[in-house]
C-alpha cells in the first residue's frame, strides 16, 4: 500500500472517530489543516474519486515535508512505511480539516466509503431448469440435478433458501427451476479456491 493511501485512509475514519479527542499538537494541526485545505482548493479538481484522494494525500505530504522537524515535534516521528502511524496522523489531520474545508472532507469521506462498498464483488447469480436426481448424504451438502441435455449438475446446499422444503425423496425425478450463485469456496483439502454453484432459491418448474 502506498504512502498516499495511508494518508487517505483517514477519509472514512474522520467522520466516525470521536471529534472531541485531545490533540497534543493542536497549534500545528490547525496550521497544517488550513494549509492542506488551501492546497487542495488551489488545484484543479480531478475528475475521479481516486485522483481527488491522491491529490489530498499529496497536499498533506507536501506540507509535512515543508518543515518536517516542526511536524515531528508536534506529531512524533514520521515513518512513511508505518501504515498504522501514518493512518493515525491522517485521521487527526482529517478531523482538524473539518474546521476549514468541511464540504471537501465530507464529500471525499463519502466517496471513500462508497468505493469500499463497490469493491466487494457480488456473487454472480443465474438460473437453470433441471430434474432432481439425488439428495445429499454427506457434507458439504451437494444436490444433484440432471440438465435438459442429460448432464449431471451438482449444486451446493449451503444455507436456507426459498423452496428448500420442496427437496425431499418424493421430489426425485421432478423438474425444478433453480436460482443459484457462483462463488469461490476455499478447500482445506487442496489448499485452493474452487468454484461452486450455491442454491439461492428453488421452485417447481411449470
Amino acid at each position: 500500500m502506498t504512502t498516499l493511501r495511508y494518508f487517505t485512509l483517514f477519509l472514512a475514519l474522520a467522520v466516525t472517530t470521536t471529534l472531541s479527542a485531545q490533540d497534543k499538537g493542536d497549534a500545528y494541526m490547525s496550521e497544517a489543516a488550513e494549509a492542506v485545505c488551501e492546497c487542495y482548493q488551489a488545484k484543479e479538481n480531478p475528475s475521479t474519486a481516486s485522483e481527488r484522494q491522491m491529490l489530498l494525500g499529496t497536499c498533506m505530504i507536501q506540507h509535512i515535508e515543508k518543515d518536517r522537524a516542526k511536524a515531528e515535534a508536534a506529531l512524533g516521528p514520521i515513518d512513511y512505511n508505518n501504515s498504522t502511524a501514518m493512518t493515525r496522523i491522517g485521521e487527526r489531520l482529517g478531523v482538524k480539516m473539518l474546521e476549514f474545508c468541511p464540504d471537501i472532507i465530507m464529500a471525499l469521506a463519502g466517496e471513500s466509503m462508497q468505493g469500499e462498498e463497490e469493491t466487494e464483488t457480488p456473487a454472480k447469480e443465474a438460473s437453470m431448469t433441471a430434474t432432481l436426481s439425488s439428495l445429499p448424504t454427506t457434507d458439504p451438502a451437494m444436490v444433484r440435478f440432471v440438465s435438459a441435455d442429460g448432464r449431471p449438475v451438482d449444486l451446493l446446499w449451503l444455507e436456507f433458501f426459498p423452496g428448500a422444503d420442496l427437496l425431499n425423496t418424493m421430489a426425485v425425478g421432478k423438474k425444478f427451476t433453480i436460482q443459484y450463485a457462483t462463488v469461490d469456496i476455499f478447500s482445506g483439502k487442496t489448499g485452493e479456491y474452487v468454484t461452486r454453484r450455491v442454491i439461492k432459491s428453488l421452485k417447481v418448474a411449470q
